[in-house]
């Protein structure tokens, strides 16, 4: 529309070790493949590589045989590597996550809690008041955090939680 692109290129380039399983994987599809022609040998390992998240401290590459049972060459067989052993946690108990502190213990089922330093969270049965709660300005989040679990709750900002309290007070009577 404005001049955009209208080709990309891309190039990849391989270490010595991938380089160097190109004719691995051409001496295996000859032994697999009675009537394989050596000229897609390329094609396919670049489909192969391609398909290859390998980390950068991987070592030890080698051509592994799939579970895949039809398709092309190329899903047949990927390229397996070794990692480094990641080191062991250290002994002793997790550290625990320090949970917000409570601003109000609200009566029912209701809790309205510090969440961030601009913000306060409603957590409990809300649907009742919904309406009110959007209309102070709250919003609404599935996936909000507390004590380390993901549980839904209302996100208001500081300067509403007086208003939030009062509502959740005047609901309760």
């Amino acid at each position: 529309m404005f001049g955009g692109l209208e080709y990309v290129f891309v190039r990849r380039e391989m270490s010595k070790e991938i380089n160097a399983l190109q004719s691995v994987l051409e001496n295996i599809l000859m032994c697999d493949c009675a009537d394989f022609e050596s000229s897609a040998t390329y094609t396919i390992f670049n489909k192969i590589c391609w398909a290859a998240d390998i980390p950068a401290d991987a070592f030890n590459f080698r051509i592994e045989r799939t579970e895949c049972k039809a398709g092309s060459l190329s899903e047949f067989y990927k390229i397996a590597f070794d990692v480094p052993a990641t080191p062991a946690p250290p002994a002793g108990p997790a550290p625990e996550k320090k949970a917000p502190e409570n601003t109000t213990a609200a009566p029912g089922n209701l809790d309205l809690i510090d969440y961030s330093e601009k913000a306060v969270a409603l957590f409990g049965d809300t649907r009742g008041i919904k309406d009110q709660l959007k209309e102070i300005g709250g919003r609404f989040n599935s996936y909000l955090t507390r004590n380390g679990a993901k549980v839904p709750g209302w996100v208001f900002s500081k300067s509403k939680a007086d208003q939030v309290r009062e509502l959740i007070n005047n609901s309760a009577a």
